[in-house]
């Protein structure tokens, strides 16, 4: 029996009223809209990119997996319930230097680049060489992702074992290290842009 697609849970919090969500492509049960602190969680099988009418309507997305008993999750009871920030393609860089948990069994690298004017370009992990299996995100042709293991249930892939790491590109592109083990998971992007990327601000609520 082939496996089933794994359905992520994904969660939405608006920043700026009215702010409208296209999906490519489109993602059932996803919100179409949100307001300013409205949260929306939805699931996903596939990748897919979310965007919103303009610069001016920022959110924030993140990833999440669920706990280790939940039946059809594609690594059964290796990982277990954590949270994870989506950077936007925006604080993309073109080199991270990064740390994965050498008390983990398993490790794997998502890797997310954004097309140049001139095409994709190679990303390259220390350990790896240039990666490859990148598959597109929705039908544009905007972004490409591909997974790579730096080990496997314990197992060093091409050599690689966990510790400090290193991955660049002459494009920008998004790294998010995932570390599994019986039950225990955890997860974090590699880094990202801290440049100001719109001029929007959200006025504190009071508790």
């Amino acid at each position: 029996m082939a496996p089933q697609p794994e359905s992520v849970p994904y969660r939405l919090v608006g920043s700026v009223a009215g702010t409208v969500l296209t999906y490519e492509p489109p993602v059932p049960g996803a919100p179409a809209t949100l307001d300013v602190g409205q949260v929306a969680d939805f699931e996903s099988t596939v990748p897919f990119v979310v965007k919103s009418q303009a610069n001016d309507h920022p959110f924030y997305l993140g990833q999440m997996m669920t706990g280790c008993s939940v039946i059809g999750g594609s690594f059964g009871c290796d990982g277990d319930e954590e949270h994870v920030n989506v950077l936007p393609p925006a604080q993309f860089l073109p080199k991270y230097i990064f740390f994965t948990d050498p008390t983990y069994q398993t490790t794997n690298l998502v890797i997310t680049r954004t097309k140049t004017p001139s095409g994709f370009k190679d990303v390259k992990v220390d350990c790896l060489g240039v990666v490859s299996g990148w598959q597109a995100v929705g039908s544009k042709g905007d972004y490409e992702y591909t997974t790579v293991d730096l080990e496997k249930n314990g197992v060093p892939v091409n050599g690689c074992t966990n510790g400090p790491h290193a991955a660049e590109s002459e494009g920008a592109f998004g790294l998010v290290v995932w570390g599994l083990s019986g039950a225990a998971s955890y997860a974090y992007p590699a880094g990202g842009s801290v440049a100001t990327i719109n001029a929007v601000v959200v006025p504190p609520v009071p508790k």
